[in-house]
């Protein structure tokens, strides 16, 4: 799966089966896991301080707003954590799955 920048979530937008979630995971996601509860891919860093934990948190809320689709995050002392879901799909997208991908490949260059 490449990388789309131009894609971006709206009401119908179709959810993944559990099986494109996995595939996307293991050949494009290193790293991340899915969150069965929640419905969301999942990836937590440790930091060192709560600084870079802040960094974090703000390389994604930038690309949030390239994007026009907001993750949830939580972060704190020592960790910074994202979860990428479509609420409106209840779920998993491409979206998603494209936005981890996106995170991911800055952090990579930096």
């Amino acid at each position: 799966m490449t990388t789309d920048t131009n894609l971006r979530c709206g009401f119908g937008t179709p959810r993944l089966s559990d099986s494109d979630i996995a595939q996307a995971l293991q050949q494009d996601l290193p790293g991340w896991q899915f969150d069965s509860d929640e419905s969301a891919l999942l990836r937590r860093w440790q930091t060192k301080g709560f600084a870079k934990a802040v960094y974090l948190s703000n390389l994604a809320v930038f690309l949030a707003d390239q994007s026009g689709h907001h993750p949830d995050m939580r972060l704190g002392w020592g960790y910074f954590e994202i979860r990428f879901t479509t609420h409106d799909a209840g779920g998993v997208t491409a979206v998603d799955v494209n936005c981890a991908k996106r995170f991911d490949e800055i952090l990579s260059k930096s």
